[in-house]
């Protein structure tokens, strides 16, 4: 039976306060990777259609399904809010892609319609649990090793079909040349065709440029000038600004990060655009005369990848940046605690969120402190953790700590507030009916938060300040409620916009 419910406006204002502990906005993702065999696809690939193997290949299709399945369950389970899913890894595609071909990582060959959609699950699935799903890309890289150069040489790859913007560090080793200005374009059209035909909430790209450092190769960094020399030579010889070839394959790389973010502004703004540098990044404050992270650490991908993230920071290139620091907090060369705070004080000097990518071993007291310390370095009340990787964490079996503890309740990612957005109202008609959740609301593309609000703090004027009456994300107009909340708690809803800002909650009587 339809039961209708009284809605009367609360008289508080959504607040922004943050608490030590299980702040309210919080940026909390994990990296699924899908490159060179791993997590999901590792034991299962989707065989090329022969005209009789269509129920292997179903077969195929719901492992990997459900495997993408069992990972968004652990990240719900963990109270994460985002997935930063893999879906271009070596100028190939986990999507129906109008440029590049199905990848090999997900096929046996590449190219093959693997018969379903990886991007456009994992977004419903995403999305289903409340989650946001970030589409990540790695930029140039074509190939890293002798099985990847073997399966990306089908007659639809760049080697084929534009050998002209190829870098060939050797037969296993190839990447597209970022000095070229096609080669820009055509990475920015990649993400135009991702967002759209998809309905992410973000694309983030990872610490792949130039492949001079690229493990197999026989010689130093200096040594691969020679391929692009002659693009070097020709771009000098009208050179205003005196670049070295180093100076110039970095701008390179900039001009590529920029024209992303600008062609993501021009489309959909709310699509949150980020980037996962190198952990350590002393060079490029060093040319700006910033003063370096006191840390003993070198920092190779300066000179080695040419990747220089205080560009971006410099030009705004970015929404947020989520350096690999990859240590713990007592790394004797390269600490978390430290190299955390220095990111995050330049980080806020420039108006960019904060980020970091963790890499959690088996130490859960390390993990606590890392997630304090970005909490406590914090200066934009958007503190953020990204895990290295889905399938670590949980093997690792961290999800009951994380949900216990740091992660206790649930979160809402941090708003793009700088960005131009469409005012917001409140839901109308809520209802419950057998314990489903609905309500009507009079415009699309938004999501809606649920509040559940036990019934001595209703009257609380902080009640929505805090995380721990959070309930969950929805994408959709319903949300279900289980009978011991209702019995209990009485229930709120408010409208969250695609850039994250929150408006005005509805309070319902039951």
């Amino acid at each position: 039976m339809k039961k209708s419910i009284t809605t009367i406006l609360l008289l508080t204002v959504v607040g922004v306060t943050l608490f030590a502990q299980n702040p309210k906005r919080e940026m909390r993702a994990a990296w699924l990777h899908t490159v060179n065999f791993s997590t999901w696809v590792s034991s299962v690939r989707v065989p090329a259609f022969d005209g009789s193997n269509q129920a292997e290949r179903e077969e195929a299709q719901i492992a990997q399904k459900n495997a993408i399945i069992t990972y968004f369950d652990g990240c719900q389970a963990a109270n994460l809010n985002a997935v930063f899913f893999h879906v271009r890894t070596t100028c190939d595609a986990f999507y129906n892609s109008k440029y590049e071909p199905w990848s090999h990582f997900l096929s046996t060959e590449r190219g093959a319609d693997p018969g379903w959609d990886p991007l456009e699950f994992a977004v419903e699935e995403a999305h289903k649990r409340g989650m946001e799903l970030h589409a990540w890309l790695n930029p140039y890289r074509i190939s890293f090793g002798e099985a990847q150069r073997v399966a990306a040489s089908s007659p639809t790859d760049y080697v084929n079909t534009h050998p002209q913007w190829v870098m060939a560090y050797s037969d296993n080793v190839k990447i597209l040349n970022p000095a070229l200005p096609e080669v820009t374009e055509r990475i920015a059209d990649v993400v135009e065709d991702i967002i759209t035909k998809y309905d992410v909430d973000g694309i983030t790209l990872d610490d792949y440029f130039y492949a001079d450092n690229q493990g197999g190769l026989d010689h130093t960094p200096e040594y691969y000038f020679f391929l692009d020399a002659d693009l070097y030579n020709a771009y000098k010889a009208q050179n205003p600004d005196g670049l070295s070839q180093g100076d110039w394959r970095r701008a390179n790389c900039n001009i590529m990060v920029k024209a992303i973010y600008d062609r993501i502004q021009s489309i959909k703004p709310y699509v949150i655009f980020g980037m996962s540098p190198a952990g350590v990044a002393k060079a490029g404050a060093i040319e700006r005369g910033f003063e370096p992270p006191a840390i003993k650490a070198g920092d190779w991908q300066y000179n080695q990848i040419y990747c220089d993230p205080f560009a971006w920071l410099v030009e705004g290139s970015v929404d947020y940046i989520s350096p690999q620091i990859y240590w713990g907090t007592t790394h004797a060369s390269a600490p978390y605690g430290p190299l955390a705070e220095w990111w995050s004080q330049w980080c806020a000097k420039y108006g960019i969120y904060f980020y970091p990518s963790h890499s959690f071993g088996s130490d859960t007291e390390d993990i606590g402190k890392q997630i304090d310390f970005n909490r406590e370095y914090d200066q934009l009340n958007a503190p953020g953790v990204v895990v290295w990787s889905i399938d670590a964490f949980m093997r690792r079996g961290h999800i009951p700590y994380l949900s216990e503890n740091q992660f206790k309740h649930k979160s809402l990612p941090p708003a793009l507030h700088w960005k131009q957005a469409e005012e917001q109202g409140m839901v109308d008609n809520i209802t419950l009916s057998e314990q489903s959740l609905s309500w009507t609301y009079d415009k699309e593309n938004v999501r809606y938060v649920i509040y559940a609000i036990p019934n001595d703090k209703v009257n609380d004027p902080e009640v929505f300040s805090k995380s721990e009456y959070i309930l969950g994300i929805s994408y959709d107009k319903q949300f279900p409620l289980s009978s011991e909340i209702t019995a209990t708690h009485q229930i709120a809803i408010s409208v969250l916009d695609r850039f994250g800002n929150e408006y005005q909650p509805i309070h319902m009587v039951l």
